[in-house]
């Protein structure tokens, strides 16, 4: 059930509208990650929140070429 839950946060509903702002789909993402599953670790948020920019985004370059090292 875990392999479930998880495939469908990281292709879930939050990606960024084309007309939504960087804030705006930050407090969308993590209203949706709040409500998921309590056994998603920080990597994977970290992850599904990037994947859900644009793929020209700024923000996503940086945090593509530089991993996180602490949450």
């Amino acid at each position: 059930m875990r392999s479930s839950r998880s495939k469908l946060f990281l292709s879930g509903p939050c990606k960024l509208d084309p007309e939504e702002t960087l804030r705006e789909y930050s407090a969308r993402y993590w209203e949706c990650f709040n409500l998921g599953d309590d056994a998603c670790n920080d990597s994977m948020a970290i992850t599904a929140f990037k994947m859900g920019l644009h793929l020209d985004s700024l923000l996503r370059n940086s945090l593509t070429r530089q991993p996180s090292k602490i949450v």
